[in-house]
């Protein structure tokens, strides 16, 4: 599959102050564009169904915000003081990411259900050989479900969700 990603208004319009930071507009940014590739495979069974699956995409001009080398001088003292640092959206380099998803369904008569899933991603920015921003760490559901009657709309379930701590910035 491909894909794209325009730049939204805060990677091109973006203008203020925050705490850390100062920011100022690039209107020069481009989209990103991805090319991915997926694998997996699927069983369904009346009594049970599950999948898994694996993917890698690959993603080019990357909107990344980075620092101008100015600084504003809010305080007027002289100095680029911490949160005076300047910076902005580029379209810098390449990146990529991977990951593993399985999903299951376990019947164990015509009302009870047990089903869960689990994910797991990797990403890399190439340009600068750092782990990929905003990426889930893994994740997954553990659950039961009761349902009177096989084709009823409504059911009762209980399940738990778990992720793994986001040890990667």
């Amino acid at each position: 599959a491909t894909g794209f990603r325009s730049p939204n208004y805060a990677d091109v319009l973006r203008f203020g102050v925050t705490n850390t930071k100062v920011f100022v507009p690039a209107p020069e940014v481009t989209p990103e564009y991805s090319l991915s590739y997926e694998l997996g495979l699927r069983r369904y069974s009346e009594r049970w169904s599950g999948s898994i699956s694996t993917f890698y995409t690959s993603l080019k001009d990357v909107i990344v915000e980075e620092a101008t080398g100015d600084y504003l001088d809010i305080d007027a003292d002289g100095q680029n003081d911490t949160g005076e640092a300047v910076y902005t959206k580029n379209n810098v380099g390449s990146a990529y990411m991977y990951g593993i998803e399985t999903k299951y369904d376990v019947r164990f008569n015509e009302h009870v259900t047990l089903f869960g899933n689990v994910a797991w991603v990797l990403g890399k920015d190439t340009e600068n050989e750092d782990p990929l921003g905003f990426v889930p760490p893994a994740n997954g559901l553990l659950g039961m479900r009761y349902q009177k009657h096989p084709v009823d709309s409504f059911w009762m379930e209980f399940f738990v969700k778990a992720a793994s701590a986001q040890t990667r910035e």
